[in-house]
């Protein structure tokens, strides 16, 4: 088990497995696409989406 060879083909086969999984466009990765803000709209009203998300968040915590 202390081969070096044997750890080559496990992390080869590693980054395969890893690299199959996450570089093809799989349709279960578009099922819930994400709405982004139009980047137009983001300059317009940067500090108003920032408030609304914190407000948003110290809700969340303060409800626990």
């Amino acid at each position: 088990m202390g081969s070096f060879q044997m750890m080559v083909l496990i992390y080869a086969g590693g980054a395969a497995l890893t690299t199959l999984v996450t570089v093809p466009n799989w349709p279960f990765f578009n099922r819930h696409p994400l709405n982004w803000l139009d980047p137009s709209e983001a300059e317009k009203h940067p500090k108003q989406h920032a408030q609304k998300q914190n407000a948003t968040v110290f809700k969340k915590k303060s409800s626990k």
